[in-house]
């Protein structure tokens, strides 16, 4: 008995339920559009998947590492950070990548991640002169996401988001 299995870009309706069960394996207990906004999921129904099922959880998992989904084109092709043109960040400085690397990978990646959410946090709560909503709207978070975030990093959603 043969038995086919459609490549994944071919059932897109399963990449819901995929994604979901990738997030429970992995421990979160949230609601799916913590990490996968409804913006995210139809984005992740464009893509071609060369990978399959094992990219989806792949991308899944580092949407849950990060608090957030992976951007993607509208053709369905994952961005490249590193490509001419790309928007955000492509290099860390040399200082800072100097400054970690007496840390094992684990803990650099770490301490840098912690070092980009206080930032970026502060800065779409000052572009939102600390309206917590406003800024999750805007950086397209969910807000309960950004507020968790925000008592994580000890950030005040006041103007000028400082530490408190």
């Amino acid at each position: 008995m043969t038995l086919e299995i459609p490549a994944l870009r071919e059932r897109p309706d399963d990449i819901a339920v995929l994604a979901e069960h990738f997030l429970r394996q992995a421990g979160f207990e949230g609601q799916l559009s913590d990490i996968l906004p409804d913006s995210a999921l139809e984005d992740f129904k464009k893509h071609a998947w060369p990978g399959n099922v094992r990219e989806l959880r792949n991308v899944v998992h580092g949407a849950l590492a990060l608090g957030e989904a992976p951007q993607l084109e509208r053709d369905g092709l994952r961005r490249d950070p590193h490509s001419e043109g790309s928007p955000g960040l492509t290099n860390v400085p040399s200082s800072m990548a100097e400054e970690l690397s007496v840390h094992p990978y684990g803990e650099a990646r770490r301490r840098l991640l912690e070092s980009f959410e206080i930032e970026y946090v502060r800065a779409i709560l000052d572009r939102a002169g600390g309206n917590v909503s406003l800024a999750a709207r805007r950086s397209e978070m969910d807000r309960s996401h950004l507020t968790r975030l925000i008592k994580k990093l000890g950030v005040r959603p006041g103007r000028g988001g400082g530490e408190t």
